[in-house]
């Protein structure tokens, strides 16, 4: 949040309340946006048969990409690509692991 107020040129401790409170609405939106654009892109990769290979590649991704990634294709993927994802995550970290294993669906 720090670094989006700096990009917009808003230091928050000089900022009018309501400025600071307009940028914060734009930042979660944005966050929203690209959580969202993310899932949409999990649900098209999970119908390829390069599935196991995507998901390989996220291992130099953020935490918090991995985990919406993962949470996502565990909810809408069956049989053999659910093997799939399942056999990648075990090579993730303890932290995204059990953060997957916290999903509802």
């Amino acid at each position: 949040m720090e670094v989006w107020l700096s990009d917009l040129g808003i230091d928050p401790e000089f900022a009018s309340k309501e400025t600071v409170t307009r940028a914060k609405g734009e930042f979660e939106t944005y966050q929203l946006a690209k959580r969202t654009e993310t899932e949409r892109l999990i649900q098209g990769a999970a119908l390829t048969p390069n599935l196991g290979k995507m998901f390989a590649g996220l291992r130099a991704c953020p935490s918090e990409i991995k985990e919406v990634a993962y949470r996502q294709a565990l909810k809408i993927c069956k049989g053999e690509n659910l093997v799939v994802i399942l056999a990648v995550l075990a090579g993730e970290s303890v932290d995204v692991i059990q953060s997957c294993s916290r999903y509802q669906r």
